[in-house]
């Protein structure tokens, strides 16, 4: 009776694994719906794979501990192994959002693989949101008013007190006010993305100084925002998808609860 005992065990732990995975791929999109009109947002991708009980206990020793063992323990079962999903990571996906016309002279979008150049108090960040600002104190900074920068100067920033004139940026990033060049913004590219972090706030922090480079391919549009890359319809198919999932996980639980209800009792009533 112990294998078998060990059996519909598994079949709860696997479905609590399955139950466990579909929660988490409903957080994730109901955050993607939750920013589908947010500038410059990267939804997230989540990786599942299955893990093998057998496999982590290879080469331990076969000899049975001294000690009483739980269910999940029984690890190879008539020949099988069990099997388990678990979430391997999430992973921000930077396939590009739509441009969105503004005709905001501050608002700028970029075509192309590049990031802003950012300066906040916690480091250098990245960002493709371009809903710029002009602060009190004439510098360019982003919705959550952190500086924008240049190219130039180590941590430079684009300075607009002076006004010359509307404020024009061009293809290449640079900035000018009337006729005169005020800077050029600081736009670079990285050669792995998988590098970035999300930091919040639609930064993104890089984990390698020699993954960087500056872009010279990525355009710059004035007057033009990136939109989210959440295409709501999609997410919200994915979303009902998942819940049906997890309602047939649930259901698969309480099966499972019932059959070892019953041969308890049943166990119970042979003795």
């Amino acid at each position: 009776m112990g294998i078998r005992r060990s059996t519909l065990a598994t079949g709860l732990w696997i479905s609590v694994a399955g139950a466990s995975a579909q929660a988490k791929m409903m957080d994730l999109m109901a955050n993607h719906l939750a920013n589908v009109n947010t500038p410059g947002f990267k939804k997230d991708m989540a990786v599942f794979q299955s893990y093998f009980l057998e496999e982590e206990k290879k080469g331990m020793s076969s000899a049975v501990p001294a000690v009483p063992m739980r269910d999940e323990e029984f690890y190879f079962l008539e020949g099988r192994d069990q099997a388990y999903v678990v979430m391997e990571g999430i992973y921000p996906s930077f396939q590009a959002g739509g441009l969105r016309a503004t005709d905001k002279n501050l608002d700028l979008a970029l075509e192309g693989d590049g990031f802003f150049e950012i300066s906040t108090p916690h480091g250098i960040f990245y960002t493709r949101c371009g809903n710029f600002k002009k602060g009190p104190d004439g510098r360019l900074l982003t919705s959550q008013g952190d500086p924008v920068l240049a190219i130039g100067a180590l941590h430079s920033w684009i300075d607009l007190k002076n006004d010359f004139g509307p404020i024009q940026v061009n293809a290449k990033g640079e900035i000018f006010s009337g006729e005169d060049r005020v800077a050029q913004l600081s736009i670079v590219e990285f050669k792995d993305l998988n590098q970035l972090e999300k930091v919040g706030n639609q930064y993104f922090r890089n984990k390698n100084a020699e993954n960087i480079f500056s872009s010279s391919k990525t355009i710059v549009h004035q007057g033009m925002i990136e939109s989210s890359n959440v295409n709501p319809i999609e997410e919200m198919s994915q979303l009902i998808l998942a819940h049906r999932m997890f309602e047939y996980q649930l259901k698969s639980l309480k099966t499972y609860e019932a059959l070892m209800a019953k041969e308890a009792n049943e166990i119970g009533r042979l003795r």
